[in-house]
């Protein structure tokens, strides 16, 4: 059977670092293979980093591939060790998609699972065969009282886009993922929060998780009720909203202490491996008209020199990957942070990413705060490192938002708006950042 037989799904390679990603594409292209220029999909192709003893062929096979689909390809040469291995796909079938993440997830209920010798779950979720998960109020009825409360005690709150929010009486909230995409989000949920826990993070307690669907007939998750209202909700003085995001930098110090060194039971999650190009997505926007060459050279400008202070193998820590104000939860009357929340996008990533979707007046305070947890070992590159880092990513999301214009009139995130970006830098410049922001545009 021909290479051109095939349709190229995968590239793997056992490891992790945005250097291998790199290496791992060029090989591809060199030998004929297309390869995403990010982590996530791209025409359904994506990079990945699998867990040792788990292969590309394996995650197929779940996707629904029949063996004599997948065929692996081999680098002969030898140029990397082990590999890398490009993994090809002729079909997909209709089977359920993989659910089951290579790494552990926390038993709630031993008595119905599947045990392996560290505790953890094994095998793929029966719920991956469910397109939609619409709980019903004898649904809701039966966790509620698996839980000591009642049917009545169930409330509904403000959800996401990902999942359904319950309150369960007064101390407990009930999550649903809203279809089977999004349970991936909330099995990942289930393996990160009592990680960041263990690390001192804030993050509520998971009373309990279940994802086969036997319990309620819908996948669940079971959280600690967090004290408070989400600070998008809140008007807080100036003051105030200091003290939250300088509290919110001394969480994610903690909380980036986490490495796939420190935390192995965590190596397989999804890494960011920061290929975007900026540069190229600037000429995108001449081309396609959204800017005009003037803005395009000043733009162009603006990212060499902010690149020219980026560090050239920054550190893989694991990020909370949405630390937005909504999911931020605070006290009204005293400004203080009781908890953060909505863990699904938590990924191993540059650790200047965390503070990308903080909105760019709140950053100067998370970072002092940050500064103040972590010590000054974290800041050995020099003056204006981290924030010309912050502002790098706040730069590129910003262009990248304006060439995806599509309005998202129901989503609460800052960022969700075309143009709330780009807004964010011209406010937080034309209100006169303190140094070394002043230096940095």
């Amino acid at each position: 059977m021909a290479d051109d037989d095939f349709t190229p799904l995968r590239v793997t390679y056992r490891t992790i670092g945005r250097d291998t990603s790199r290496r791992i594409r060029a090989w591809a292209r060199a030998n004929g293979h297309p390869a995403s220029d990010r982590g996530s999909s791209l025409g359904g192709i994506s990079t990945v980093v699998l867990a040792r003893g788990l292969d590309g062929r394996e995650v197929l096979r779940r996707l629904g591939a029949a063996d004599a689909d997948i065929r692996p390809i081999r680098d002969a040469d030898h140029t990397m060790p082990e590999g890398p291995e490009i993994v090809t796909v002729r079909r997909i079938g209709d089977a359920a998609p993989f659910s089951a993440p290579p790494y552990p997830v926390p038993v709630s209920d031993p008595g119905r699972r599947r045990k392996g010798e560290d505790g953890v779950r094994a095998g793929v979720s029966a719920c991956g065969t469910m397109a939609e998960y619409e709980p019903s109020d004898e649904t809701l009825a039966v966790i509620a009282r698996r839980h000591g409360g009642a049917a009545g005690q169930v409330r509904p709150l403000a959800g996401g886009v990902a999942n359904r929010v319950y309150l369960l009486g007064d101390d407990l909230v009930l999550r649903v993922p809203r279809a089977g995409r999004f349970l991936p989000d909330l099995v990942k949920e289930a393996a990160v929060i009592p990680a960041a826990r263990r690390a001192g993070v804030r993050a509520p307690e998971v009373v309990a998780f279940d994802d086969t669907c036997s319990v309620a007939g819908v996948p669940y998750m079971v959280l600690a009720r967090a004290r408070g209202a989400d600070l998008a909700d809140l008007d807080l003085p100036a003051a105030g909203m200091e003290r939250v995001f300088r509290e919110v930098g001394r969480e994610l110090a903690k909380l980036h202490r986490l490495s796939p060194a420190t935390a192995p039971a965590l190596a397989a999650l999804p890494v960011d491996d920061g290929a975007a190009d900026p540069w190229a997505l600037t000429g995108r926007l001449l081309e396609e008209g959204w800017i005009d060459a003037g803005h395009a050279r000043w733009l162009t400008g603006w990212l060499d020199r902010l690149s020219a202070r980026l560090p050239e193998d920054p550190p893989v820590v694991l990020v909370h990957g949405d630390i937005a104000p909504q999911n931020l939860v605070v006290a009204p009357e005293t400004a203080r942070l009781d908890a953060i929340v909505d863990w699904g996008d938590a990924q191993w990533a540059d650790p200047a990413t965390d503070f990308a979707k903080i909105p760019l007046n709140g950053v100067p305070a998370a970072l002092d705060g940050y500064r103040r947890e972590a010590g000054e070992g974290a800041w050995e590159a020099g003056e204006g490192a981290w924030e010309a880092r912050v502002l790098w990513f706040h730069l590129v999301w910003a262009l990248g938002r304006l060439a995806d214009p599509v309005p998202r009139p129901r989503e609460r995130h800052w960022s969700a708006p075309p143009a709330g970006r780009l807004l964010g830098l011209l406010r937080f410049f034309a209100s006169g950042p303190p140094a070394p922001w002043d230096s940095l545009a």
